[in-house]
């Protein structure tokens, strides 16, 4: 699937120019015009068939295809100061990074993320974590939690983007991807990138990979798969 975007036709796409913050039950919220959108080169996640990301929409076609959830949908909000948040519907816009909500007609998103514990909605759960980026420095995200014990693995979705040559003559195009990419988080500290692959895993599971590498091998479980991911994490967690 391909989806054409000339440079200089970003601006008109997404929302950026102005912002707006109001406070309401607690909660810093965001017009959605506020946030620039978090677009990656191709090389950040490691490409198309890279070891660190699934390819989950290889082309997007358009900006809605940049929404876990195109509609508005019924969620709870938690708040790290205790609050719960009932009313409201939520959609996850992927290529801005931003958790957005309808208020007196106006698309809203929440200013600060971290007072926020976890949304839920679509029957996921979705945390903002700090993680460690390719060059060691620490970014904060939204993922979603796939399993959250003393080891959380997360999920997070990002989009990136490549020039592809198209046409007999060879003339370059921008067309846009939606990666998932996999991360552990130990202790509280930053989710570190989990790379789809067995080495990788096992090396991630520290002093149980003998064990981990057993369960796998008897489980016939395939580090690829997600819920086959999943169940090596809550093992390796059981052994904590």
């Amino acid at each position: 699937m391909k989806f054409k975007c000339a440079i200089s036709s970003l601006a008109v796409l997404v929302f950026f120019l102005f912002s707006s913050i109001s406070y309401c039950q607690g909660v810093k919220n965001q017009n959605v015009s506020a946030q620039k959108p978090k677009v990656t080169q191709q090389g950040d996640h490691g490409g198309p068939t890279g070891g660190s990301g699934v390819i989950a929409d290889l082309y997007a076609k358009s900006l809605e295809s940049f929404y876990i959830n195109k509609e508005f949908s019924p969620g709870k909000v938690i708040l790290k100061n205790g609050d719960v948040l009932t009313d409201r519907n939520l959609r996850y816009n992927i290529y801005t990074q931003q958790m957005q909500f309808v208020k007196a007609n106006d698309t809203m998103a929440f200013g600060d993320p971290t007072e926020i514990q976890s949304l839920e909605f679509l029957s996921k759960v979705f945390v903002h974590k700090p993680f460690m980026r390719p060059d060691k420095e620490v970014d904060v995200d939204y993922f979603e939690a796939l399993y959250e014990g003393k080891i959380k693995l997360l999920l997070r979705r990002v989009v990136t983007h490549e020039l592809k040559a198209k046409g007999p003559q060879g003339e370059m195009e921008e067309a846009y991807l939606i990666v998932k990419q996999y991360y552990l988080q130990k202790d509280n500290k930053p989710a570190k990138l989990l790379l789809l692959n067995k080495k990788s895993v096992l090396k991630a599971m520290d002093g149980h990979a003998d064990q981990v590498k057993k369960f796998i091998k008897d489980n016939k479980l395939n580090c690829h798969k997600e819920l086959d991911l999943v169940k090596i994490v809550e093992y390796y967690d059981s052994l904590k």
